[in-house]
């Protein structure tokens, strides 16, 4: 991944700030990504570092979410669940304008519970002579994240995702007894 000067996941983040900005999202937007220092758990705290070395931090931080789809559908509750059970609520499926995708799959080097796949992110994200593993738009369970092996050639986009924490999601309930 590169974005001007700057490659890895720090292209990617600038790639996801800039289409956020773009589409008029406000916030801090980072690639649902990890890399061989920094799990994808760690940096939807807005934090560096190793899932399990707490992300830096004296506790494991565990209040990023919730996360709402452009669509106004849930994504996921909190993190935990987003990566606890690797369920998520609906599909990731439709872009920064609310535009419903026709890609299949996104990087992510990411496993289930949102620590990186270390041999399996592209080089640090500088090559696409190697591996990486792929998250899928089509799947809400376990496989989300990590759906495929696929080599870093393919073009495949990146799974954008606003960091920190935000109100609970609300349901609606329905008039059924």
């Amino acid at each position: 991944v590169s974005a001007g000067s700057v490659t890895g996941l720090v292209a990617a983040d600038t790639v996801c700030q800039a289409r956020a900005q773009a589409a008029g999202l406000s916030g801090t937007f980072k690639a649902w990504m990890s890399d061989s220092q920094d799990d994808a758990y760690c940096r939807m705290h807005g934090l560096k570092g190793k899932k399990a070395a707490n992300c830096g931090q004296a506790t494991l931080p565990a209040s990023a979410g919730p996360w709402v789809r452009t669509d106004g559908e849930p994504f996921a509750e909190v993190i935990s669940k987003l990566t606890g059970s690797a369920t998520v609520l609906t599909p990731a499926r439709f872009d920064e304008n609310g535009v419903e995708t026709t890609v299949s799959w996104f990087y992510t080097g990411t496993d289930e519970t949102g620590e990186s796949i270390s041999a399996r992110v592209c080089s640090d994200w500088t090559s696409t002579g190697a591996a990486s593993v792929a998250g899928t738009t089509v799947q809400i369970f376990n496989l989300w994240s990590e759906a495929i092996s696929t080599d870093c050639q393919n073009p495949y986009p990146i799974l954008c995702m606003q960091t920190g924490s935000g109100r609970p999601l609300t349901y609606q309930t329905t008039g059924k007894k």
